[in-house]
């Protein structure tokens, strides 16, 4: 989560300025798959359950049966009983002693990254920015009370249904993804706040030991009672959860009270170049380190490495050259097929912490104003020869895989499940688009013309065949009436800057 200057603004006839909230969706690439299978596991999906135990000591964690298939029909009668384990995190940290009012339940929205832990509810990128610290607005200077919960997305961390038909023991395949969506997000929601909230709790005690963690008079009100003093549910998410947040309020109002929703482009969007134009001006913005000579140094360098690999001018020389400067896996043999060099350059040969830019952070080059100032160390060097030089800061001895078959192959592994980069990727696919390309005209600060919407999709794939989930997404979330609807509870917090 960026920490800047966030403007908090209430949505009435206007839904969400998507121009300010391109550097919010998660990037999948070839380069983010490849960087996945050099990495162990460990490092990539930590268990923070058994770590700091003192700090998360009041947050726990729990399974709640959950419905695998919303949308079953009648004469599908087996798969709609069908359900698996959704894992969710509560604490009543924010919770009066004394009987107080209001009372406030607030629902933390997974999904898109990482698997959730104990630390979502302290201070993870998830959702902490916001909601943990309301909750602790609300508590100290208002006197209310606040339950807060975290809910993990379906096909994320541990709450990846688990089907019978999996093929050759595979949960990645397509097949075993086919209930996997926004849609049924939504409703994971409805009948999550639902189940909290019915009168008779005695099945949620038996199923997951619920009414343990609800120590208060407060929390058994929320749970007994359906009336206009019980408690209300408000939804909490960034990026990709900040729109299910949003539309879990628009489509489900008698049980959301109401939504704050952070960065979230809820329209659709397939060639989503935008988002590096946002990477590009981060790198010039001088209140968070950046400067313009550092962005040209950026886009300089991807130019030099464009011309050198382009097919018009490269030659063995020339890749040999570039593959030693940047310790690329394979050496020069790698870079002579196309599609490698459009994963090399394409998207980027060093690391720009555009969307966790986080100017107290600890780490070697974390955040904008320590990559300028690295790229800025050597006014000598050529600025491609200052890439090599962060390229290399940053990875160490690892060396940089260019190997776009080798990104496929990993995609129908076990192994895509890790930091649910499959899950993802399968929902840009089947909903949303958001492919964060590098055309040529744009402001993208990488090799322009390196990675197109093509690459994503397929080369066999038009955008005009492609278009038509816009309409089926348009139509389902019923966004002409969305945009004429002044009654709406939902908020979004729009970064100013980066």
């Amino acid at each position: 989560m960026i920490k800047g200057l966030y403007v908090l603004t209430f949505f009435g006839v206007a839904l969400f300025n998507i121009n300010a909230v391109h550097s919010s969706i998660r990037p999948i690439t070839s380069r983010t798959i490849l960087d996945c299978l050099q990495q162990d596991e460990g490092e990539l999906d930590v268990d923070m359950n058994n770590i700091e135990a003192d700090k998360y000591e009041d947050v726990q964690q729990h399974f709640f049966q959950q419905h695998l298939d919303h949308f079953a029909s009648s004469s599908d009668a087996n798969r709609g009983q069908d359900i698996f384990e959704q894992r969710f995190f509560y604490t009543d940290r924010y919770v009066q002693e004394a009987e107080s009012s209001p009372v406030y339940s607030f629902l933390c929205v997974g999904g898109e990254g990482p698997s959730m832990d104990k630390s979502v509810l302290v201070d993870s990128a998830h959702c902490s920015g916001d909601m943990v610290e309301l909750a602790k607005k609300l508590y100290n200077e208002e006197n209310a009370s606040v339950h807060m919960f975290a809910l993990e997305h379906r096909y994320y961390g541990e709450s990846y249904p688990h089907l019978p038909n999996e093929i050759h023991g595979s949960a990645v395949a397509n097949r075993n993804l086919q209930y996997l969506s926004s849609r049924q997000a939504i409703r994971d929601i409805s009948l999550f706040v639902s189940s909290i909230s019915v009168e008779n709790h005695d099945l949620l005690r038996d199923s997951f030991h619920f009414l343990p963690l609800l120590r208060n008079q407060h929390a058994a009100k929320g749970i007994n009672e359906n009336s206009e003093e019980s408690v209300k549910w408000v939804t909490f998410g960034g990026s990709y959860p900040g729109m299910v947040a949003a539309w879990s309020r628009l489509l489900h109002p008698s049980l959301i009270h109401a939504s704050v929703s952070n960065s979230a482009p809820v329209q659709a969007q397939l060639d989503f170049e935008g988002y590096n134009d946002v990477v590009a001006s981060d790198l010039s913005y001088e209140a968070i380190g950046g400067s313009k000579e550092c962005r040209s140094i950026v886009e300089d360098g991807h130019a030099m490495l464009g011309e050198a690999l382009s097919s018009s001018s490269s030659n063995e020389q020339y890749r040999e050259s570039i593959s030693d400067m940047f310790n690329v896996c394979g050496g020069a043999k790698s870079l002579e097929k196309k599609k490698n060099v459009d994963t090399f350059i394409g998207t980027g040969v060093i690391y720009i912490p555009s969307q966790s830019n986080d100017p107290s952070c600890k780490g070697k080059l974390c955040n904008i104003e320590d990559l300028c100032s690295a790229l800025l160390e050597e006014p000598t060097q050529s600025p491609m020869e200052r890439l090599a030089y962060v390229s290399k800061l940053q990875r160490g001895d690892q060396c940089v895989s260019t190997d776009w078959e080798l990104s496929m192959m990993a995609l129908k592994s076990p192994i895509a499940r890790i930091g649910g980069l499959r899950s993802w990727l399968w929902q840009t696919c089947n909903e949303f688009g958001f492919y964060q390309t590098c055309n040529v005209g744009s402001q993208c600060p990488y090799a322009r013309g390196y990675h197109t919407v093509d690459q994503d999709l397929g080369e066999e794939k038009s955008l005009r065949e492609l278009q038509k989930f816009y309409i089926v997404y348009r139509n389902f979330f019923d966004l002409d009436y969305l945009s004429n609807n002044s009654l709406l509870r939902i908020f979004q917090t729009t970064r100013l800057g980066s």
